[in-house]
């Protein structure tokens, strides 16, 4: 018997389909730009990483997989490194305070995003 998704999980599926196309912008617009190739890399890797992840954990939140899940930790994990990204890749560095503001911010929305799918995606107990 197939589940009901509830509509804050469609919401989330739909929103992480939409961010995924902003990760493969980036590696898109990344490939093309003219700055040091350690730094095209790293733009590009993690546009792909952040890309495949959300448009992966859309697919699975949308047909309520327990696959997702995992998806969904690394799309949190490939939004923390973009937002790290400046602090190590830019020739005026910006405050440590930014990376740690942006990371405490992220870590607001990726945490109960992560810990609800959760929660929706557990097997029911057999019997």
């Amino acid at each position: 018997m197939a589940r009901e998704r509830p509509a804050p999980l469609t919401v989330i599926a739909l929103l992480l389909a939409w961010l995924s196309l902003g990760g493969f912008t980036i590696a898109i617009w990344a490939s093309t730009i003219d700055v040091r190739f350690g730094a095209q890399v790293a733009l590009v890797v993690v546009g792909l990483w952040y890309g495949v992840s959300a448009l992966g954990a859309a697919l699975g939140l949308w047909r309520m997989r327990s696959w997702a899940l995992p998806l969904v930790a690394s799309w949190g994990g490939a939004t923390l490194a973009a937002g790290w990204l400046p602090q190590f890749l830019t020739r005026n560095q910006p405050p440590l305070s930014t990376g740690i503001g942006a990371t405490a911010l992220l870590l607001l929305v990726v945490l109960p995003v992560w810990f609800y799918v959760r929660r929706r995606l557990r097997r029911p107990e057999p019997g």
